[in-house]
């Protein structure tokens, strides 16, 4: 329902709205393609954009590659963000699992990838992290170890959803995984780092060092 606004002033009410999660392709009608707030295609049945969205225009509208829009965020948080962190694909939605490795670029080589590709169609057993939300609003973290023939040896991303909705989770996404995967909690690691492969024992090779994390706090 959100209205976007030219830099002339003029505003107006898209017929329709595709991002990823609903298509690969807008509508066969006089259409947009936008990033950001920028126009980067204009035309019908335009592929639409990893990082953007497709919208159908109304009649009497017309927008050109490089014109500038100006819309508010249609969906944001009830309260303001201080911190982000990327993730995915979604594991959880509504209680049911909602792997659609596809349709968020989580599949194959061919550039814009998101994170890090997969052609195995989620078939690899890897360490793995993520995070899920009870309907009570219960936060659920969740590292699951992996790479170690002896003690664990992973999960696929359907087993991690499935794990997380066994955990009571509503909805829940992977956060990463492979040798990034760590849990610290009061200072202590909880894991087991997973750079290489372990068949015996523990991991002799020096651990891949990770720059961002996810920090929460006790109130």
């Amino acid at each position: 329902d959100a209205e976007l606004e030219l830099p002339s002033g003029r505003r107006f009410r898209p017929m329709e709205v595709i991002n990823r999660a609903r298509g690969l392709r807008g509508p066969a009608s006089p259409s947009a393609a936008i990033v950001g707030h920028e126009v980067v295609a204009a035309g019908e049945s335009l592929p639409v954009p990893l990082n953007g969205f497709v919208v159908a225009l109304p009649e009497g509208v017309v927008l050109r590659a490089g014109d500038r829009l100006r819309y508010p965020a249609v969906h944001g948080p009830r309260g303001p963000i201080h911190t982000g962190v990327a993730g995915g694909p979604l594991l959880l939605r509504d209680g049911l699992l909602a792997l659609q490795m596809r349709e968020e670029d989580f599949w194959g080589t061919a550039p814009p990838v998101t994170f890090s590709q997969d052609e195995t169609g989620d078939r690899n057993l890897l360490p793995r992290l993520a995070a899920g939300l009870t309907e009570q609003g219960r936060l659920v973290l969740a590292a699951v170890d992996g790479r170690n023939l002896e003690r664990a040896l992973g999960m696929t991303l359907g087993g991690v959803g499935r794990l997380l909705r066994a955990l009571g989770c509503h909805v829940a996404t992977n956060l990463d995984g492979g040798s990034s995967k760590r849990m610290v909690v009061e200072g202590r690691a909880l894991d087991l780092a997973s750079t290489e492969i372990v068949s015996e024992g523990v991991a002799t090779v020096s651990v891949r060092p990770v720059h961002t994390a996810l920090l929460i706090f006790a109130d």
